[in-house]
C-alpha cells in the first residue's frame, strides 16, 4: 500500500459529471489495451440524453465516489432498477431484489489502497439501505484488482458466462 492520503467517500451528485467523465478518460487511457473495458464516456454517448437524465436517479443507480481535495480517485454504480437485471436474476436463479455492482474504477497511482474495496463495502451498505438480498457483479478474468476484490469481500464465484464476446466470471454476495 502507498502512503496517500484519506479519502473522502460519498455518493456522486449531478455537479459531479465533469469529475467523473474526467476519471473515466484518465482511467481509458491507461487501460488502452483492455478494449472490452466499457467506460462510461462510452455508454453515456450511445444512450445519450435519456441515460444522462437516469445516471443520478437513486431508484435506478447509486454512484459512489472516492474523493480527495475535490478529486475523484475512484468511483463504483450500484444498479438497484431491477428492471436493469433480469439477466442476472436468471443466473442466480433468484426473484429476490438484487443490486448490481459495475463501471468500478480506480485512477492509477492510487491503486492498491483499498478505495475499490471501500467503495464496494459502502454499496453493500446502499444495497441494504435498498432492501437488496444480495449483490451481482461481474469480473473479467485478467481484471487481478477485481478479483482480489471479490475474493476480499467474501463474494461467492456462480459461473463464467460471455459479454461482448469474452468471458468474465459472476459473482454475488448475500446481504
Amino acid at each position: 500500500m502507498n502512503d496517500l492520503p484519506e479519502q473522502i467517500y460519498r455518493e456522486l451528485i449531478p455537479t459531479d459529471l465533469p469529475a467523473l467523465l474526467d476519471l473515466d478518460a484518465i482511467v481509458q487511457a491507461e487501460l488502452k489495451e483492455r478494449k472490452h473495458q466499457y467506460f462510461i464516456k462510452q455508454y453515456l454517448s450511445e444512450y445519450k440524453a435519456k441515460e444522462l437524465e437516469h445516471l443520478f436517479d437513486r431508484k435506478r443507480h447509486i454512484i459512489l465516489g472516492a474523493f480527495h481535495n475535490n478529486s475523484l480517485n475512484g468511483t463504483l454504480r450500484l444498479t438497484v432498477n431491477q428492471d436493469e437485471l433480469g439477466k442476472f436474476h436468471k443466473i442466480l436463479g433468484t426473484d429476490h431484489k438484487l443490486g448490481y455492482l459495475g463501471h468500478g474504477m480506480v485512477r492509477s497511482e492510487y491503486r492498491g489502497n483499498d478505495i475499490m474495496t471501500r467503495l464496494v463495502a459502502r454499496a453493500m451498505d446502499e444495497a441494504g439501505t435498498e432492501e437488496c438480498a444480495s449483490l451481482v457483479t461481474l469480473v473479467r478474468p485478467d481484471n487481478k484488482p477485481g478479483l482480489g476484490v471479490a475474493t476480499k469481500l467474501w463474494f461467492d464465484y456462480i459461473k463464467q458466462i460471455q459479454v461482448a464476446k469474452r468471458p468474465a466470471f459472476v459473482f454475488s454476495k448475500e446481504l
